[in-house]
């Protein structure tokens, strides 16, 4: 039962910097309340891919063909660096691929790697079809993917984009073999969270936590 907002109060505690609510009309004692509520934009954030490195996949991901929708699906959401792909001032976007190339005059760490005229090449996802390296034409900039063209029946190279853990091909890729190397950031995220009741004594309901979200940026979808 939603509660309707003439039976409740909600003030900032400035001194605590918390929220208060309080049911000022029909309380009910037995009653479990629940709170749905956006952050502040100015709450607290944690980037994660500036405590944590990124991780390649311990042997890359193997498929024997794509399905109906030519498309395979990863383990895990492959981790973007998006430190490379913004940073125009030391990296170049190959034209008409996802890859980036170094062209800084100093070097420069991202997400634990260092790129320099010795480690010139970022790829977000290496994709081998038949042990030939199909093209990453993903577009980073926005959620519109670029149009595929047919395979090149000299070079029998694949074209692909990835949006999430799927990997989408401009063709069926029946009985031959699929690897997919990429890294990808956390499996698992801890959040310890402290809850608090402003009931002065005979605290004989326990406040809870049932849901929580954490956004992460892993594609323009």
């Amino acid at each position: 039962m939603l509660v309707p907002a003439i039976d409740y109060t909600f003030v900032i505690d400035t001194t605590l910097n918390l929220g208060k609510l309080i049911v000022v009309n029909k309380y009910a004692s037995t009653a479990v309340y629940s709170l749905t509520y956006t952050p502040n934009d100015e709450a607290t954030r944690i980037e994660l891919p500036a405590v944590i490195s990124s991780t390649p996949v311990r042997v890359p991901e193997s498929f024997d063909g794509t399905d109906d929708t030519n498309r395979v699906a990863t383990k895990y959401i492959p981790h973007i660096a998006w430190g490379v792909v913004n940073d125009e001032d030391n990296f170049e976007k190959r034209a008409g691929e996802g890859v980036w190339e170094f062209i800084g005059t100093a070097n420069v760490t991202v997400d634990g790697v260092t790129y320099s005229t010795d480690n010139p090449v970022y790829e977000p996802m290496v994709v081998l079809v038949n042990n030939v390296k199909a093209t990453n034409i993903t577009n980073y900039d926005s959620a519109a993917q670029p149009l595929f063209t047919e395979v090149d029946p000299a070079s029998k190279r694949f074209q692909y984009f990835h949006v999430g853990n799927y990997v989408y091909f401009n063709a069926p890729v029946d009985r031959k073999q699929i690897t997919v190397q990429y890294n990808w950031l956390v499996q698992h995220v801890q959040l310890i969270s402290t809850l608090r009741t402003f009931k002065q004594a005979g605290v004989d309901v326990t406040p809870k936590m049932v849901d929580f979200r954490i956004q992460v940026r892993t594609s323009p979808l």
